[in-house]
């Protein structure tokens, strides 16, 4: 996971300074970069500083660990009771809990500046 990881920051720091190029190349126009991968580390390190208490396993799903190839969700596998507890609705994708935390640091880190 670390590798992945390692490559995801790489093409966001690469995506970051072509955008900045883009938005050179494009006047008039305004190219915005919002990078979620810390905070969303930072909600899985830290989850219950944002009201979540279960990271390793998705809500939906047979309760394999994260960084295990499962199947994700299906009419077969059960639900938990509360997702907005959950950081992740299946093995890769967030809850709606998790895309709301992540809009509003959108809207106070990166709307704020323009």
């Amino acid at each position: 996971m670390k590798d992945e990881n390692s490559d995801s920051k790489d093409y966001n720091q690469k995506l970051e300074k072509r955008l900045l190029e883009m938005q050179e190349m494009l006047p008039g126009s305004r190219v915005v970069y919002a990078e979620i991968y810390d905070p969303l580390v930072d909600l899985i390190s830290e989850p219950e500083k944002y009201g979540f208490t279960e990271t390793n396993i998705g809500c939906c799903g047979n309760g394999i660990v994260l960084e295990a190839a499962a199947v994700t969700c299906n009419n077969l596998t059960p639900i938990c009771e509360d997702a907005s507890k959950y950081v992740f609705w299946d093995c890769v994708h967030p809850t709606q809990a998790t895309y709301h935390y992540l809009a509003k640091y959108m809207e106070l880190k990166v709307l704020t500046k323009f």
